[in-house]
């Protein structure tokens, strides 16, 4: 059994500004000698006292407190035995990707409601990116425009329509001067939101945008 290497305690660790001690507690019953190693923190502005009978891992145990207090974690000292494993693994695993737990857990509910049991998540996004796996093409708004355009003619659209398809998509190459798969349906939402047209005209506005 390893002890503090001085021999004095109360011994204090520390990580990321956040200090623990663990102190020695001996204890004499029937006449025989107890020893046991408290890790002794603050956790959610209360003491929290973990008792072991060996010292390294009260030790392991106050540097993992002070570990999560420092991280932001305290949360997850109050979960015990499972909760707190499968806690420390979903956090595990979504650190790579920067997605907060609640939020995916919201996320989740709300896909397992839309699918209504039919089929899984995993399932339902493979059967997404089989549909939509072809790549939009590296092409600037204004230049798909006119190649749009340009297509029209050779197809001997009317000239109504080919004016219609002008005048729509100029105005929208003027408000995106960006790569076209850079703009997103909220993106050509908001644009057609905020022309200065009748609702009637927006929809044809729309239904050309579709179009193209």
């Amino acid at each position: 059994m390893k002890t503090a290497k001085n021999g004095k305690y109360p011994v204090e660790v520390s990580e990321g500004r956040v200090t623990a001690k663990i102190h020695k507690v001996t204890k004499i019953k029937n006449g025989k000698t107890y020893t046991s190693y408290v890790a002794d923190y603050v956790l959610l502005g209360q003491r929290k006292q973990v008792v072991r009978a060996d010292f390294e891992e009260a030790k392991q145990i106050a540097l993992e407190a002070c570990r999560m207090i420092a991280g932001g974690q305290q949360m997850s000292l109050t979960l015990v035995n499972g909760e707190r494993v499968a806690y420390l693994r979903a956090t595990e695993t979504l650190s790579p990707l920067g997605v907060a737990l609640d939020l995916v857990a919201t996320e989740y509910a709300s896909a397992l409601q839309i699918l209504g049991n039919k089929t899984s998540i995993i399932e339902a996004c493979r059967e997404w990116m089989k549909r939509h796996a072809t790549e939009c093409p590296r092409i600037k708004i204004s230049d798909a425009v006119e190649k749009f355009k340009d297509e029209a003619e050779t197809d001997n659209k009317s000239e109504d329509r080919q004016k219609q398809f002008r005048i729509v998509l100029d105005r929208f190459a003027e408000s995106f001067n960006d790569e076209a798969h850079t703009v997103t349906p909220g993106l050509i939402s908001s644009h057609l939101t905020n022309l200065p047209l009748s609702d009637r005209s927006k929809k044809n506005h729309r239904d050309v945008i579709g179009c193209f």
